[in-house]
């Protein structure tokens, strides 16, 4: 049966090539992006009770926001890394940081002349 963890490997790609762009949703830890009639949200969380962080990865319904399949690590999961670098290439993809390194290494090349 396929589930949300077989796309993982292809949303970290599309991210990265920028074909699918990601955007804030309920704060700086928190990020959604839009695939045909559904959504994907990347989500940083952390449990102070076990004192404890981690990432999780929701497939979503676009009409009702139901979730409908995830996939969860904490720290110590064998596949914290793996979602923690879907989540990064989230994050810089809905704070547009390729643009800004990019400007930025404009403004730095210009200092140097």
């Amino acid at each position: 049966m396929k589930s949300l963890s077989d796309l993982l490997d292809s949303l970290l790609t599309a991210t990265e090539l920028g074909t699918l762009k990601w955007e804030t949703d309920f704060g700086q830890d928190n990020f959604i992006t839009r695939i045909a009639d559904h959504k994907v949200r990347a989500s940083s969380w952390y449990d102070g009770n076990s004192e404890t962080d981690g990432i999780t990865i929701s497939l979503l319904d676009a009409s009702s926001d139901t979730v409908l399949d995830r996939v969860v690590a904490d720290k110590f999961s064998p596949r914290y890394a793996e979602l923690t670098e879907l989540f990064e290439a989230a994050r810089r993809s809905a704070f547009n940081v390729s643009d800004i390194v990019s400007f930025l290494e404009l403004e730095l090349a210009v200092k140097k002349k």
